[in-house]
């Protein structure tokens, strides 16, 4: 998880939550940005997938008429294919599934730097750190790489409306006088995939949780790399901190010798010249020792 925080000047902090293993990275200046479908929770991706399909089969339902308009659409885009006439709406949806197969990268920050959850849930029983990035200078990284910085969605009404404009972007783009055309489906689908992952159930509301996104891309545009998983490899990228790593502030999380884990994460900052760092310690009551 990490962290955002507004500032006077109008900014935010963005945190990560790292036991003390993950303050390596810093000297890396790259930030792991792993693809989604192997995360631990691939739930958060389908959410929004069925979201769109269930508003599809609404539309598809409404009427007579505007089903046979539909199907007509979805026909034009299935034209000059191996995909047999028939349900031309069972095909849409058969070619939304195919998600699995789009590599989206992300990397996860919450906005809450000194809390309980993140604590417990990454520092493994070992004191750990926030690591407080400034918004503006990692919003600017991100444009460079062609990814998005993005707060997530966690309320119903919300997702209603992103919803909604995707199914009828993905509608309109079928080209009736050119069924052969699809490069404006393939944007509208790609937008939504790019889209989904910043659509969260109400039930994440705590985690406050803001996400890099990249651009939904193929194999060419982005080399993958490989981490083991507990179960499978994980396909990995690395999105770039340079020039200048865009750290603001640092929290110690609960610690036995809080003092001597602040002075020595000073040392770690000084000698990477990052001398303008704000550290304090946790004020969360929690232990792990």
């Amino acid at each position: 998880g990490w962290r955002i925080q507004p500032e006077h000047h109008g900014a935010l902090n963005r945190n990560r939550v790292a036991d003390s293993s993950g303050i390596k990275w810093r000297n890396q200046r790259n930030r792991q940005v792993t693809n989604i479908h192997y995360l631990n929770d691939i739930s958060e991706f389908v959410y929004s997938l069925n979201l769109l399909m269930k508003n599809l089969q609404e539309k598809n339902e409404q009427s007579e008429t505007e089903t046979k308009i539909f199907r007509r659409a979805l026909a034009s885009s299935y034209q000059n294919t191996n995909i047999e006439q028939g349900d031309k709406f069972s095909n849409l949806m058969i070619m939304l599934k195919t998600y699995d197969r789009v590599p989206i990268y992300i990397s996860s920050f919450s906005q809450n730097g000194d809390q309980l959850g993140q604590w417990r849930g990454y520092c493994n029983n070992e004191s750990g750190f926030s690591i407080g990035f400034d918004y503006v200078k990692l919003k600017e990284l991100a444009e460079n790489q062609k990814f998005t910085l993005t707060k997530c969605e966690y309320e119903p009404s919300e997702h209603s409306v992103i919803i909604e404009e995707h199914a009828n972007n993905l509608i309109k783009s079928i080209d009736f006088d050119d069924p052969g055309n699809y490069e404006n489906y393939i944007k509208a689908l790609t937008s939504f995939w790019a889209t989904a992952p910043k659509i969260k159930h109400n039930s994440f509301k705590e985690e406050a949780e803001w996400r890099l996104i990249s651009q939904a891309i193929g194999v060419k545009d982005m080399t993958p790399r490989f981490r083991p998983g507990n179960s499978t490899i994980i396909p990995y990228n690395h999105f770039s901190m340079e020039p200048e790593l865009p750290i603001r502030e640092i929290i110690v999380g609960p610690n036995p010798n809080v003092d001597l884990a602040i002075h020595s994460t000073r040392i770690v900052m000084l000698a990477h010249n990052l001398r303008q760092i704000k550290i304090t310690e946790s004020k969360i009551p929690y232990r792990t020792w």
